[in-house]
């Protein structure tokens, strides 16, 4: 759980209060990003939701769920080692399950897992008798049915591919560098979110000393996201941290998965990389400046508003722009603020939803039409939600739904009545995945005053602005 991993300090309060002995700390050989977090092992007992675990937790990293709460995972039956799907007789999963509907039989009474039904509560793999039923098949060590997270049952039953898998795809990348993996999810980018950003951040970090660059592989929606997220999260690198991905899956026979992967191969070897890169289409990109422009192409990713820093052309990195050098230690950011909404404006807009949203958000960014401003109908209902900033530190940022050369609210008289009413900060030349990640990044460093706040806001990071 990537979200449990970004909070929990591995005080393992949680372990001492289990009153059943199943909650247990990951050892570091399974994960160094998730090392010393908590883990349920069912050998010996089964989760009954007593909710001890939770209370005794200090940073909210387990933390009650609500309408899932009883909700730990699902079972998974493994069909190699289930003693049932050998030969009949076995039921015994089915018959200690408590939740009724969970587990039937088939045709051949053998078990069938029902996920909307299952908590992962572990009742059947604490009582499968397969180990000690197959103990004359040394080859045989798991258990015939197990819990794991329904993510990761998500992503094998999608037929995602490992990290192993990933490099056995590219075997030459042996002859250019020694590549190690290590995976840290298997979901759809589109279920993406900052904790998992978070969970990237502190990835790169625990391993920093050991590697000489990173290329971290991702699906292509929200790419842009990530990129502009870990521009803001780590800094002063040092070090290539490169973002990928591909249109087509590499194991299709015709793909663009392995270019880009090789690519960002290349580009990482090459001793003027540095930061947070994007790279695909034989395009480097810096990561405060990439955006998916297309759907279906194979050069799906543009940089906006700023030149590419390379090009990749065979074996060879054609380079534009250098790498700015670090200015001090490389730092890694741990927090993020999630309060933050994108409203894009349309004609006719309501006013009624504006103060609503300023009640959830902490920041509101609007995307404006052309270079920037309000309709004069929506002006009071801003006021109304954004209120006096050293009151209620709600902030407005204004950017352009144009995507290319930015915005300039002072042009006409729609910005400038904005400019003349209310405290805000101008997206100007920035992509709107940089100012949402870059702000929720500011967010989470409490600035003192609306000053300071735009003083940071504006400080150029990774090429993401130049307006001064």
């Amino acid at each position: 759980n990537a979200r449990l991993t970004a909070a929990c300090n591995r005080c393992q309060r949680c372990l001492q209060a289990c009153p059943y002995g199943i909650i247990t700390p990951v050892p570091l050989a399974d994960s160094l990003v998730a090392y010393g977090t908590p883990t349920l092992a069912f050998e010996q007992g089964c989760c009954d939701f007593c909710m001890k675990c939770v209370d005794a937790c200090p940073t909210g990293a387990l933390s009650y769920g609500g309408a899932h709460e009883r909700d730990l995972g699902v079972a998974l039956v493994v069909k190699d080692a289930c003693v049932a799907w050998d030969w009949s007789g076995c039921t015994v999963c089915k018959d200690e399950c408590p939740v009724e509907g969970a587990i039937t039989l088939d045709d051949h009474d053998r078990p069938v897992v029902h996920p909307d039904f299952c908590d992962g509560c572990g009742r059947c793999e604490q009582v499968c008798p397969s180990s000690s039923l197959r103990a004359y098949d040394a080859s045989v060590e798991n258990k015939g049915i197990v819990v794991v997270s329904r993510a990761s049952e998500a992503a094998r039953a999608a037929g995602a591919v490992s990290s192993e898998e990933l490099l056995a795809h590219l075997p030459e990348l042996q002859e250019l560098c020694c590549p190690e993996t290590l995976a840290l999810c298997s979901i759809d980018s589109t279920d993406l979110g900052p904790e998992h950003w978070l969970m990237m951040a502190r990835a790169v970090q625990e391993n920093y000393a050991l590697y000489d660059g990173f290329i971290i592989c991702h699906g292509t929606d929200t790419l842009a996201y990530s990129a502009a997220a870990l521009s803001y999260l780590i800094q002063n690198a040092d070090k290539p941290i490169i973002l990928t991905g591909a249109q087509q899956p590499i194991s299709n026979e015709i793909t663009d998965a392995k270019k880009n992967l090789r690519d960002s191969v290349i580009c990482a070897l090459d001793s003027g990389s540095r930061g947070v890169m994007v790279v695909f289409g034989g395009h480097v990109i810096a990561g405060t400046r990439a955006k998916k422009n297309k759907t279906i192409s194979y050069d799906a990713f543009a940089s906006v508003n700023f030149p590419a820093l390379a090009l990749v052309q065979g074996d060879r990195l054609v380079r534009y722009v250098p790498s700015p050098w670090p200015t001090g230690p490389v730092e890694f950011g741990r927090a993020l603020n999630p309060k933050v909404f994108l409203l894009k404006l349309t004609p006719g807009l309501s006013p009624e939803l504006i103060p609503a949203i300023f009640q959830h958000y902490d920041c509101v960014i609007v995307e404006s039409f052309g270079v920037g401003g309000i309709p004069q109908r929506l002006m009071d209902a801003f006021a109304e939600g954004l209120g006096d900033y050293d009151q209620t530190h709600k902030i407005l940022i204004l950017t352009t739904q144009v995507t290319y050369e930015g915005s300039d609210v002072g042009i006409y008289e729609v910005g400038k009545r904005v400019k003349n009413r209310f405290r805000f900060l101008e997206a100007h030349d920035m992509t709107i995945e940089a100012v949402i990640t870059k702000v929720m990044w500011l967010l989470a460093q409490n600035c003192e005053s609306f000053d300071q706040l735009q003083q940071r806001f504006y400080r150029q990071i990774n090429f993401d602005t130049f307006y001064h």
